[in-house]
């Protein structure tokens, strides 16, 4: 992980164990699934109240306002020579 004040170039999951156990303990409302979503689509209600659907793998359906979107980073160093040392570490 690069500039996350205090997680700087630890494992992202350590993070993420720590962000989960954090949001559970914290809120009730809370849960985790780790399924991957194969379809999200938006809908509207009768009232007008705009609803997206997401679809996971199982086929289960999961209803919400709204929907974030989250991706991660890998590091790929280009090859050129020195470049790798240039590349600072944080210690």
């Amino acid at each position: 992980m690069h500039t996350v004040p205090t997680w700087d170039h630890r494992d992202p999951s350590e993070f993420l164990a720590a962000c989960r156990k954090d949001l559970v303990a914290r809120y009730s409302t809370v849960s985790f699934q780790d399924v991957a979503i194969e379809r999200i689509k938006k809908t509207q209600r009768e009232d007008g109240t705009s609803l997206f659907l997401a679809t996971d793998e199982n086929g289960e359906e999961w209803w919400g306002r709204k929907v974030i979107l989250a991706t991660g980073i890998t590091d790929v160093m280009p090859d050129i020579e020195g470049y790798e040392q240039c590349w600072t570490n944080g210690m």
